[in-house]
């Protein structure tokens, strides 16, 4: 699989390469809405909805959406003359915090159970000052308490976006 996210219109001249690259490939290309993280350098102006790739896909290009049992944060399109698939996970458009189950790892061990979460867990400073069994209670309880983030969708309409840069979070 390869994740890219959706950015700026070019994204939609991109789709006659990507159509091609992926024709004789057995891959899922997958396009992911740009999400509105660190407030420094977010450009709203770039964001591009998946809804209006997929209209793209299937209007202009012959796509059809395969249904996946259970997979409600993606979206697979495709096309009998293809051997790969195009997916899609919106975050922005179709919000899906009730049921994420990703956490991240930073570089130096900071656990954050949610991408937009400022509350992070030094793993290397658990491991050293407690045995492993409540190291694992911690980051368990950890995850529990702080898996539910701030809405995306209202970072995204109330023009906020974390401070907080994707290098730092493990993405």
């Amino acid at each position: 699989k390869i994740n890219m996210v959706a950015f700026g219109k070019d994204v939609f001249t991109e789709l006659d390469h990507i159509i091609r690259f992926i024709s004789d490939k057995d891959l899922e290309f997958r396009f992911i809405e740009y999400m509105p993280v660190c407030s420094e350098i977010y450009d709203r102006d770039k964001f591009v909805s998946g809804s209006q790739i997929e209209n793209l896909l299937i209007e202009k290009y012959g796509f059809v959406s395969q249904e996946e049992k259970g997979k409600i944060i993606k979206r697979i399109y495709l096309r009998n003359d293809i051997l790969g698939r195009i997916g899609f996970i919106k975050p922005v458009t179709e919000q899906f915090c009730n049921i994420c189950n990703k956490v991240r790892v930073s570089s130096s061990g900071e656990l954050r159970a949610c991408l937009f979460s400022r509350k992070t867990l030094n793993i290397p400073t658990i491991l050293k000052k407690s045995s492993l069994n409540d190291a694992l209670e911690e980051i368990t309880s950890y995850i529990k308490l702080n898996s539910k983030g701030p809405n995306i969708k209202s970072i995204f309409s109330n023009k906020e976006s974390s401070s907080i840069r994707m290098v730092e979070i493990g993405g």
